[in-house]
Parts: structure tokens; C-alpha cells; sequence
């Protein structure tokens, strides 16, 4: 990696004694006005900006009220705002944005910024911008120049190592002595040396993931900005693709995850054969082979045989009247659902062979279900399972009158704490799904609902492309992208064990 150092500074040899005299008294007379500005608050624009590019270029900003932002009134208006935004743009990469820089420093307080840093922090881009406050104070330019030396040498590159990544020297040291100090302890001259113990940076290639989704969701599901951000943040470049577009190379990624591909139930066929040509290329997240079974509700009948699950009975098209009768008299109203189905589309609720609503069936095979009124009540529950562990729980209400949950129909999700009656159901459910398949599952999403006789049972076991309700629990995308760099680390289709 590259270091670059932005310099920008009044402290430079080219002031006379009365261009500098000048200065002072006007800076007497803005001090006298408004006072000594050190430490006063600018707008916080560190944040990883643009995040759908990926691939996020660590961003620092040193120095004075000028690096700070002090003046703009919204972050985007900041010089790190500025400068992420066109950085942005001009690579085509995220910018991780940190500022270090302090109001009213003077060069002399570089090393402390520099300091406060975490320890095992260091920027691709050093951005350090002082000077102005040394002028007014009259520090000696010859101190000026040392101390912003020693601070560009200190600024330097590199990043946290992942578990992929190669390494090699930080450097700490000025460039006249950098050749020497790289196979010695310390800098030979004395005077450079490293402010901290940091670790090596990674030279490697950041592993790529590939996020799947749909033409009318380009971005990715809604909230998909936060698990771009979540894999920036552990050195995985991660982007959007849509999943049938002929121009993505899946061979470069390093894993794809399969996420909102929301039309894969009406082209199943296409959608599979599309996973399986993939997987000749690229590792995909849980996989094909499980995807196809999962993609046919017929499955609740393997899986009831394991854990409690929703009564469930097949329909065809040849015998249906029957079927659809038997099912009726064991249930009573019953909800008709296409066996491959997503979001509650073609949902039909019958309590006759002969009810009018039958006539919005969509293309069979189906599936008929009791209605659970206790959805009217208490909804239902989707708690998430990644990594083999039960991490968050989203509840999800439907509107007055619908038994439908999706916000599409007008329900309401909102995240809960995980109730252990709740984890119980989903762990033995994912165990079972493991067993049946004899595979691990990486990631799961397990819908339940509370029967008449007051058991929680399992209404859907979604191992395709379960939405991760990002947009009302962001912090599902840290706990997603932490168990793909799992897999990315273990290089396997499955997870690795744990160290």
C-alpha cells in the first residue's frame, strides 16, 4: 500500500517579519472576539462513506479546527466529509473516515493525536492539515517543520491483519532511515521511533464476497447498506450483485451469499441451475443442494418427523377437491400456499372446497395449513441462527384483519430480546436441518407460532435467502458477516471449526 501525506500549512519560511507581525495582531483581535477555540466540537463525519463501493480505503485526518470541520454545519460540509466523498468517487472504493484532528492544535500536539489513535489502527491515506495556530503563537518555524515531520512519519499505512492476509513491516520511521530500521529494531538516527506497538498490515489481497439479490433491489435487502459496512469493517470487500446479470464474474469472488434473490420462487428452475453453475466457480453460502430442498414446503413434513411444526398437507392439482376437503375437516379454515412460495404471495384462505376465494389460487403443487389464530394475538416469531448459535429475534405483527405477517400486507417487525422458549425451538430446528441434510448450515432463520395447544411450533424453516430485517435490527449484519469470515478463514463451503 501507498502512503499519502497532505501537508497543508502557514508555518512554511516564506513569511516575512511583517506579514508575520500582521498576523499576530489580527489573531489577537479574533482571540479577543471569540476566544480560544482548543477543543471545541465539530460535526462527527467519521463514518464509512460511500459503503455500497466496498473495498473501504482508511481515510485520516490530523491537525487543527480546519482537519476537524469547525464550521460546517453537517458533516458532508467537513474536509473529511469532502475528502471521503471525492476519494470515493475518484476510486470507486468505500472511505473509512477517522479524524484525530483537535481544535485549535498546534503542531506540537501531532504526536498526542497520533497517540490517542487505537492501537492497532493505521490509514491507507494521511491527510494532515496545521500550521495556522503555530503562526499565531509564534512557534519557531524550525519547530513547526520537526514537528509535522515527525508526525508524517508516524501517519502511516497499512491495516489489521485478517486471517488470509500476509504481512510485513509497519513503518514508523522518516524516510531517510526507513531502508536501515526495517531490519533493525529501531530507527538508526534515534529520533524516529515507533509511538506504539501496532500490528503488521496486511499486503494481501482483502477476500471478496459477492451479496446475490434481485433486479428490483439492486442494493441489496432494505438496511443492505449496514452488511456492506459490517464486512469493511473486517477487511471483506462485499457488494450487491444481481444475481442473474450475465456480466458478474463469480469466479472472483472468494464466497457468494445468496441474500435477497426475492423472485427465485417464480424461476426456481433457472435460480437452481444458476447456484449449481456457480458453485463450479465460487463457494455459495449453504448451497444448492440444500437450497433445493428448502424451496419446497414439503420439507415441514421431514422436518415435523424431527420438531414440532405447523400441520402440513401436500395438494396436487389431480385429487385436489378431495385433499383440500380432508384438510378442511381436520383444520377447519386452512391456509392454501403454493409449495414454492416467498413473502405470502399466493396465500388463499378457504373454508370450503367451494369458497370463491379458491379462484385466486396460483399454479400448484400446493400446501394446506390450520390457520394459527394465535398470529391475530401474538404474531409470529423469526429468531436467527448463524453460525450454529441462536444470535437475535425479530417479532412480527400483521395489520387488523390479515394473518399475513410481511410488511407488504402491513405488518410490523421490531426486534425483541430472544426468549428462551423461542432459542430452544430454533436450535432443535436447525440440528434437525443439519441432520437431515448432512451438512452444516451457516446461516438460518426459523418462523414459529404457538399452536392451540399453547406449543410453540415451526412455520417456516428459511435456509435460502431469509431477509435479515436489517433495516429494524442492524446489528444482525456484525453477526452475519462475522460468521462469513468464519468461512472465509476456514476456506471450506461450511463453517470451520472454532479456534
Amino acid at each position: 500500500m501507498a502512503a499519502v501525506a497532505g501537508v497543508v500549512g502557514a508555518a512554511g519560511g516564506g513569511l516575512g517579519y511583517a506579514a508575520r507581525e500582521l498576523l499576530h495582531r489580527q489573531a489577537e483581535t479574533a482571540r479577543r472576539i471569540i476566544g480560544k477555540p482548543l477543543g471545541e466540537q465539530a460535526p462527527d463525519a467519521d463514518r464509512v462513506w460511500k459503503p455500497s463501493y466496498g473495498n473501504p480505503v482508511d481515510l485520516l485526518l490530523l491537525g487543527d479546527s480546519i482537519a476537524a470541520g469547525l464550521g460546517a454545519d453537517i458533516r458532508k460540509e467537513t474536509l473529511g466529509g469532502r475528502l471521503s466523498k471525492a476519494l470515493a468517487t475518484t476510486l470507486h472504493r468505500s472511505v473509512r473516515l477517522r479524524t484525530g484532528a483537535v481544535v485549535g492544535s498546534e503542531s506540537s500536539m501531532l504526536a498526542g493525536q497520533i497517540d490517542a489513535l487505537p492501537g492497532d489502527y493505521a490509514a491507507d491515506v494521511a491527510v494532515i492539515v496545521v500550521g495556522g495556530n503555530d503562526v499565531t503563537h509564534r512557534v519557531p518555524v524550525a519547530d513547526s517543520v520537526k514537528h509535522l515531520e515527525e508526525a508524517a512519519c508516524s501517519a502511516s499505512t497499512g491495516s489489521t491483519p485478517a486471517p488470509w492476509a500476509t504481512s510485513a513491516p509497519r513503518r514508523r520511521c522518516c524516510p531517510r532511515c526507513w531502508r536501515r530500521w526495517v531490519n533493525g529494531p529501531s530507527c538508526p538516527s534515534g529520533t524516529c521511533r515507533p509511538r506504539r506497538s501496532v500490528n503488521p498490515p496486511s499486503l494481501g489481497r482483502m477476500p471478496t464476497v459477492l451479496l446475490a439479490t434481485f433486479t428490483l433491489l439492486p442494493e441489496g435487502e432494505y438496511g443492505g447498506e449496514h452488511l456492506v459496512s459490517a464486512f469493511a469493517e473486517r477487511d471483506v470487500t462485499a457488494r450487491w450483485v444481481t444475481w442473474d446479470d450475465p456480466a458478474v464474474d463469480w469466479s472472483a469472488a472468494d464466497l457468494v451469499a445468496v441474500r435477497s434473490t426475492w423472485d427465485y420462487h417464480r424461476r426456481l428452475p433457472e435460480f437452481l441451475a444458476w447456484v449449481r453453475g456457480t458453485e463450479a466457480v465460487a463457494p455459495v453460502l449453504n448451497g444448492a443442494d440444500v437450497f433445493a430442498w428448502n424451496a419446497d414446503k414439503s420439507y415441514l413434513l421431514e422436518l415435523g418427523a424431527e420438531v414440532p411444526v405447523v400441520p402440513t398437507r401436500l395438494l396436487e392439482d389431480h385429487g385436489l377437491v378431495p385433499a383440500l376437503q380432508a384438510a378442511i375437516d381436520d383444520f377447519g379454515a386452512v391456509l392454501v400456499k403454493p409449495r414454492t412460495g416467498a413473502g405470502g404471495l399466493g396465500v388463499v384462505l378457504a373454508d370450503s372446497v367451494r369458497d370463491p376465494r379458491l379462484e385466486g389460487l396460483t399454479a400448484g403443487p400446493w400446501v394446506a395449513q390450520p390457520v394459527v389464530e394465535s398470529v391475530r394475538t401474538e404474531g409470529e416469531r423469526s429468531v436467527f441462527v448463524l453460525g450454529g448459535e441462536v444470535i437475535s429475534q425479530v417479532d412480527k405483527q400483521p395489520a387488523g384483519g390479515e394473518v399475513r405477517v410481511h410488511e407488504h400486507f402491513g405488518g410490523v417487525s421490531r426486534p425483541v430480546p430472544v426468549e428462551p422458549e423461542c432459542a430452544e425451538l430454533a436450535a432443535a430446528a436447525v440440528a434437525a436441518g443439519v441432520r437431515l441434510l448432512g451438512r452444516e448450515l451457516p446461516y438460518a432463520r426459523v418462523d414459529m407460532m404457538r399452536l392451540a395447544d399453547g406449543r410453540l411450533a415451526v412455520s417456516e424453516l428459511e435456509l435460502i435467502e431469509p431477509g435479515l430485517y436489517l433495516d429494524v435490527h442492524p446489528g444482525n449484519a456484525a453477526l452475519f458477516a462475522d460468521v462469513v469470515v468464519r468461512v472465509l478463514a476456514g476456506r471450506t463451503g461450511g463453517l470451520p471449526d472454532r479456534p
